[in-house]
């Protein structure tokens, strides 16, 4: 299940496919919902704790799967949101965290979120800067072609502040990957 969970992470609909599997897996009748229950909490235990593994796996998960598998599925319309937001917060974090270890697969996912402005603040400075990082790091040539076309389309976007941002952005960025030592390379 491992290595099916870690193939189908490259997939450009990774959620939806890792979803269906694990939705797949739910039917295993060797495991309860408690023991379910308590993968995921040394799950988020492991992303919490600095585990790019971990929160690479725990940032593919749905937030909808993750309420579903939680049993959280029946709780107020208001509780379910808050929880809901908070596991989405929770992912954009880990998502942060693994990119600062140079985690290709999280800088990745963090570019795309913020090119689809499905996270809010400074998009385009972030977007731009993130694909500006992946191609620095990565050895693999079809990537660096997919995101430096990202890159020239947003340079024209952006302006002298915004550029003058991203490239301090940039820096930083990169210093905290060399720092940290690590570069987890997408397999893909």
């Amino acid at each position: 299940m491992q290595a099916k969970l870690e193939t189908q992470a490259s997939y450009s609909d990774a959620s939806e496919a890792i979803d269906n599997t694990l939705v797949q897996f739910d039917y295993c009748e060797a495991i309860n919902q408690d023991q379910r229950r308590q993968f995921y909490f040394y799950l988020e235990d492991a992303a919490k704790q600095g585990s790019v593994a971990a929160q690479q796996m725990f940032t593919g998960l749905t937030a909808k799967f993750y309420m579903h598998s939680q049993g959280l599925d029946d709780l107020p319309r208001d509780e379910f949101i808050r929880l809901r937001d908070k596991f989405n917060q929770q992912k954009v974090s880990y998502l942060e965290q693994a990119s600062k270890h140079g985690s290709e697969k999280a800088l990745i996912k963090l570019a795309d979120l913020y090119r689809s402005q499905q996270i809010s603040g400074n998009s385009l400075v972030k977007s731009y800067t993130l694909d500006r990082l992946i191609m620095e790091i990565t050895n693999n040539n079809e990537l660096y072609n997919r995101y430096a076309w990202f890159e020239q389309r947003q340079y024209s976007q952006l302006s002298e502040k915004e550029l003058i941002e991203a490239n301090n952005m940039f820096d930083d960025w990169l210093a905290e990957i060399h720092k940290n030592g690590t570069h987890y390379p997408n397999e893909k």
